[in-house]
């Protein structure tokens, strides 16, 4: 029994010796194991590591996104609050501008009633001119009967003198020719330089009284017209006479 113990005594360590090398064999592939579990965590955490890096690229981009955003913003409220102010602005002058436009409109109704009443002056001043005209060629044909002989022809040569410095106009002093300009006071001008003061920039005026002609423009002068007609009479006259 002693020898049988002895002998279990002496295997024991012989079995524990030959289990030895298969521990061994476990603990590497254990290594083993442990390795491939680093290398594919570390790859993992590379992964990972790469994808935080980019999502905090993306997370900048957006977040200067978001800042251009409220910068725009503010632009924009700025800019509505000029628009507010200028819509006030317009809306005052709009304001302004149909109360100018409504005295305007007084304005104009009470020159158009001026208009009237100077056009019908104007009238009756002409009616009186034809008149007086009508009186002073009685008197020239008296004259001419009274005077006969070479009075006939001094007396003529004086009237066409007198009507014509009467009929030069103003500017070029030239003896204005029918069509004769002018103004509402009867201040004669030639057609060509009522042209020239009519084409300039600055408002066209009677060049003797200096006051300023209608929107159409200087108007015929008839009586002028009829003076000059009357000159060529008398030159005629005074060429059969003489």
């Amino acid at each position: 029994m002693a020898e049988e113990e002895s002998k279990r005594v002496v295997a024991k360590p012989e079995e524990e010796k030959e289990e030895e090398p298969e521990s061994g064999e476990s603990s590497g592939e254990d290594m083993c194991d442990l390795g491939h579990k680093v290398v594919a965590l570390e790859k993992s955490i590379a992964a990972s590591e790469g994808k935080r890096k980019a999502e905090e690229a993306q997370l900048e981009i957006i977040s200067k996104r978001m800042g251009r955003i409220e910068e725009i913003g503010r632009e924009l409220g700025e800019e509505e609050k000029k628009l507010k102010r200028r819509k006030v602005e317009l809306q005052d002058k709009i304001s302004w501008n149909w109360n100018e436009i409504y005295d305007n409109d007084v304005e104009f109704g009470h020159q158009q009633k001026d208009e009237v009443e100077v056009k019908k002056k104007r009238d009756e001043t002409m009616k009186k001119l034809e008149e007086q005209k009508a009186e002073l060629r009685a008197v020239h044909r008296e004259g001419l009967a009274r005077a006969g002989g070479t009075s006939t022809t001094s007396f003529l040569r004086a009237s066409i003198a007198k009507k014509t410095r009467e009929l030069e106009c103003p500017v070029c002093w030239i003896v204005a020719a029918p069509p004769i300009l002018g103004c509402r006071r009867f201040h004669l001008l030639c057609s060509a330089c009522a042209s020239h003061l009519c084409a300039a920039a600055l408002p066209a005026s009677c060049p003797t009284c200096r006051e300023a002609f209608e929107v159409g423009g200087p108007f015929r002068n008839r009586f002028a017209e009829r003076e000059a007609e009357e000159v060529r009479e008398m030159r005629e006259q005074l060429e059969t006479a003489t």
